[in-house]
């Protein structure tokens, strides 16, 4: 999973400062992509901000909050993830893979007239 994580850089600078350059030190900040281990709790929440969800409307799920803390590599390869079903007032979370790559996606808890997209592909 890869988070944005905030870094500084100095830098100098040349300044006019009364009629002469004077050298200034300075921060500039700038942004990355870190690649961390990934949890399906983590995982569950970031997809949770896509439709206005939250934990607090968690209903059920099939892990327990020892398995969804759990962390383990999402990226390519062979699935790491257990298996999960987790419901809330308004949508139900489950597992995806691509390629070994594992993320989350969700649909409606009620009929609301909008296909799903294949998931797990192009």
């Amino acid at each position: 999973m890869q988070v944005k994580e905030k870094y500084y850089v100095s830098k100098y600078r040349d300044v006019w400062v009364d009629g002469e350059w004077e050298v200034e030190k300075c921060k500039e900040e700038r942004t990355r992509y870190v690649e961390v281990a990934a949890d399906w709790k983590s995982l569950i929440i970031l997809d949770m901000t896509r439709y206005d969800d939250s934990w607090d409307n968690v209903v059920s799920c099939t892990l327990t909050e020892e398995e969804l803390c759990k962390k383990f590599d999402d990226g390519y390869g062979s699935p790491e993830g257990k298996p999960f079903t987790l419901w809330t007032k308004t949508r139900v979370y489950f597992p995806v893979v691509y390629d070994g790559a594992e993320w989350v996606e969700s649909v409606s808890r009620e009929p609301d007239g909008i296909p799903t997209t294949h998931f797990g592909g192009c």
